[in-house]
């Protein structure tokens, strides 16, 4: 029979998170080893990350190399309109007191830098054939029949259909009903290079991240998400046509030229948000996009989960009570309260945000346009969203911890 190789922690995905998860782990002296369901191979393409300071932060105290991949495009500024009013908010970062708003990453290159960390760790095209549980550990058997015994399993990858079976961790889900488009575009925005824009509007939340200089002079490349009504999106045979129709009209609010880069290639996906109802059970954990999902418009999803990896490594500082199983039960429940909380308020804000724009109700269409303009006149109010969306928050760490 063959036998089982042996290890402290197995992850399951191979992303971003996975990696620095993994890499973090391994540092900090646990046998760790990473199942990833796709090739080693990245492919080029329009995505990008958006990364808030404290993740800015975390990513470079592990590898300094990263400094020059993320600090290459910050956010200084950012803009939010209302198409149809004259209601806006403008953030700045010199009013919050930081240096950047925030930092647009290519998805294809950090990721690059962490599998290069991770890379020894990594089983590639791999996937879970069977599971087991057996004297407070699992056994797995992949599908290139190597079998592993771990005494503790992550989700870092969504939709993981046999480790939420046998974990028996459920998933509250909502759509969106609506479609994201990504891709990059040309702006001629003179403040392009460190201002976000983003609009609200009938034909969707569009969203312009600065990305990096463009060939031409006085322009610049920016990272567009485009999240779309189903409902209008489906009249169009594909997303390139819909940017055709609608793409002036933004220009015309915005007050300078967009221009659709066609050799970046739109991609789009579906939007839905999705939140575990308890992220640990049967030695299985779910963080990052396995336990929570959140609309897009904020640029909070990864975020969430590098402060869901700082909680877990906090909890996981002492290897002692790692090895005692009860212990470790009541470690992953620490964490899994103080996560799922913060977790829990920033997707109900951002659903909460999204359904009040998506109304086509008059008077919340004008209660929104006054509120913008009330918000843009409250220095503190702006901060609090700042801060907000700049880290996990210190008062609820301290509670749990």
């Amino acid at each position: 029979m063959k036998e089982f190789n042996n290890t402290d922690i197995l992850i399951f995905g191979g992303g971003i998170l996975g990696c620095y998860l993994g890499a973090k782990l391994q540092e900090s002296g646990y046998k760790t080893l990473i199942v990833e369901k796709n090739s080693g191979e990245i492919h080029e393409s329009p995505r990008t990350v958006t990364l808030n300071n404290f993740s800015k932060n975390l990513l470079i105290d592990f590898d300094s190399t990263i400094f020059n991949l993320v600090e290459k495009h910050s956010v200084q500024q950012m803009k939010v309109f209302d198409f149809e009013g004259t209601g806006k908010i403008l953030f700045d970062c010199i009013d919050a007191n930081l240096k950047q708003l925030n930092y647009v990453v290519s998805h294809a290159d950090l990721l690059s830098s962490l599998r290069k960390k991770a890379n020894d760790l990594i089983l590639f095209e791999n996937s879970i054939q069977k599971l087991n549980e057996k004297n407070d550990a699992i056994e797995v058997q992949l599908s290139s029949d190597e079998l592993i015994r771990a005494k503790l399993i992550i989700s870092c990858e969504s939709n993981n259909l046999k480790l939420l079976e046998f974990s028996g961790l459920n998933l509250r889900k909502r759509k969106y009903e609506q479609t994201a488009l990504v891709g990059l575009v040309e702006s001629s925005c003179p403040q392009a290079d460190q201002t976000a824009h983003q609009i609200f509007s009938d034909f969707g939340i569009l969203a312009l991240m600065p990305f990096r200089k463009s060939q031409n002079r006085n322009k610049f490349i920016c990272s567009m998400v485009w999240s779309i009504p189903n409902n209008l999106i489906k009249d169009f045979a594909t997303g390139e046509e819909f940017v055709d129709k609608f793409l002036p009209a933004m220009e015309e609010k915005l007050s300078f030229d967009i221009k659709l880069l066609s050799k970046s290639g739109l991609q789009s996906y579906s939007l839905y948000a999705h939140h575990a109802q308890n992220y640990f059970d049967h030695s299985t954990l779910l963080i990052g996009d396995a336990a929570h999902a959140i609309h897009p418009l904020a640029g909070q999803g990864i975020n969430l989960g590098f402060a869901d990896i700082d909680s877990l490594l906090y909890q996981l500082i002492n290897k002692d009570d790692f090895i005692d199983a009860s212990k470790l039960k009541i470690l992953m429940k620490n964490f899994s309260r103080e996560r799922h909380l913060q977790n829990e308020i920033m997707l109900q804000s951002m659903n909460a945000f999204v359904s009040i724009f998506e109304s086509k109700n008059l008077y919340t269409k004008f209660l929104r346009n006054f509120g913008l303009k009330q918000v843009n006149k409250k220095k503190f109010l702006k901060n609090f969203f700042v801060e907000q969306a700049s880290g996990p928050n210190n008062f609820l760490n301290k509670l749990f911890r």
